[in-house]
């Protein structure tokens, strides 16, 4: 599920534009980020940049953007199980 979600997630952000003119490293790092904490399997920002050479700030910087376009970003069926949770979407970008 992990997968899959994080690969919609980069869709819906290319569909709407939301961070147009970014590396597509970029566009998986933040979503992998936020698709991890929609999971509950949260991972620092320093823990997704380790692995996709995405500075963290960079990454920091692109969750801002997808966390304030959460609701059009989080398809509704995801959310259906008890999988995935809009409320383990952290409140800050400070990890």
């Amino acid at each position: 599920i992990f997968e899959k979600v994080s690969k919609d997630l980069a869709a819906k952000v290319a569909d709407m534009l939301l961070l147009g003119g970014r590396r597509p490293t970029t566009v998986a790092a933040a979503c992998i980020y936020m698709a991890s904490h929609l999971l509950g399997k949260p991972r620092t920002k320093k823990d997704v940049a380790a692995v996709t050479l995405v500075a963290a700030s960079t990454i920091r910087a692109a969750d801002g953007i997808l966390y304030k376009e959460r609701e059009q970003l989080v398809d509704p069926d995801w959310v259906k199980g008890d999988n995935v949770k809009m409320e383990n979407l952290p409140l800050s970008w400070a990890d």
